[in-house]
């Protein structure tokens, strides 16, 4: 027994067979030790399964191997998730006595390309919210509240830049109604927040929370009682994007990049932001003003020095812009007229 130990402790390796019988401790370890989420323990025993029909023994040797052999195969997303799980073994084992240091440490991750995301303009959302779909919802008991539902989920996600999975995972007993918030319990950083809920939607709302339990899904597919899921509400939003002749690539998770970019662009504290959307580290939302160029450029030439040294005509063409950029012609409540002349712009709004 003390020499397996000793052999063990000084190799920092494990047998196949051997991790296999450790298993069940381990799923154990990430519930009560880790404390991870449902769906990362289910990642965590995804990735074990497939590193161990990989490899014949768990060392340090045999999984870079096959790291190696991965980074040719799938994408970095997911050798990183192989990594972290590793990782996360080898402190289980620690933790066991069987390792003396983690050596899934010293595997460096992949390195990230930063990608800039896609951003859609208000204009560009509104397009693709109010486009009709009637013929996609036909096998549906109900065509109008199938359409109507959806409607609601992409409007959630535009409004609140919430993550898909939190909108989709909404029960009816995390909505207050009374004083129009939604009271997020789980996300994907595993810190509650409250989300106030635009007021326009609330009924809309209250419509879909009748005749269901405190504990019932909000967003429940209408023929066969599951939740509505990703593939589904993806497959939507293409049909959308296509028909709202908008030619960016549009996922689900753009509106959220678009809800921050454009909280930002209207100079929202960034720690507001930061606690609407569940962004555990600020600086996460501090990365989403480099897309902001143009709003940069456009506070540089507000300092009264520069503006001193601007053609007037560009400063009259600011304002004019700054103004359409309200969409209050587009709005029913509100009169609008913008006259150019040669000296000068008139400008007129009234209520109606």
């Amino acid at each position: 027994m003390s020499s397996i130990s000793f052999r063990v402790n000084i190799m920092n390796n494990i047998n196949k067979a051997e991790l296999i019988k450790l298993l069940p401790d381990f799923y154990s370890y990430l519930l009560a030790v880790r404390d991870v989420s449902s769906s990362t323990h289910k990642h965590h025993a995804s990735n074990i399964k497939l590193i161990l029909a990989e490899t014949s023994s768990f060392d340090k040797l045999s999984i870079i191997n096959f790291i190696a052999l991965e980074k040719q195969r799938v994408s970095r997303g997911t050798v990183e998730n192989y990594i972290y799980t590793i990782r996360v073994i080898c402190e289980f084992l620690i933790d066991r006595g069987i390792f003396n240091y983690n050596w899934g440490k010293d595997i460096p991750l992949p390195k990230r390309e930063y990608k800039v995301p896609v951003i859609l303009s208000s204009g560009e959302i509104e397009k693709i919210l109010n486009v009709d779909l009637p013929n996609s919802y036909s096998k549906h008991p109900d065509p109008l509240v199938a359409q109507k539902t959806y409607d609601l989920i992409l409007n959630l996600l535009a409004r609140t830049g919430a993550r898909v999975g939190e909108v989709l995972s909404i029960r009816v007993e995390d909505l207050d109604m009374v004083r129009g918030t939604w009271n997020l319990k789980h996300s994907k950083t595993r810190r509650g927040r409250i989300i106030p809920i635009p007021p326009d939607l609330t009924k809309e709302i209250n419509r879909l929370t009748q005749n269901k339990g405190p504990t019932d899904y909000l967003f429940i597919n209408g023929w066969s009682k599951q939740v509505i899921n990703q593939v589904s509400l993806g497959n939507n939003l293409r049909m959308r994007v296509v028909a709202s002749g908008v030619k960016k690539r549009v996922s689900l998770h753009t509106f959220r990049h678009s809800f921050i970019t454009e909280l930002l662009r209207q100079d929202v504290s960034i720690l507001k932001i930061a606690n609407i959307v569940g962004h555990e580290n600020i600086k996460t939302t501090q990365d989403y003003a480099k897309l902001l160029y143009e709003d940069l450029q456009d506070a540089i030439l507000r300092h009264p020095l520069t503006a001193k040294k601007r053609n007037p005509y560009d400063i009259l063409k600011h304002i004019k812009e700054n103004i359409e950029k309200f969409r209050l012609k587009e709005d029913p409540r509100f009169m609008v007229n913008i006259e150019d002349g040669n000296d000068g712009i008139r400008v007129s709004i009234f209520i109606r």
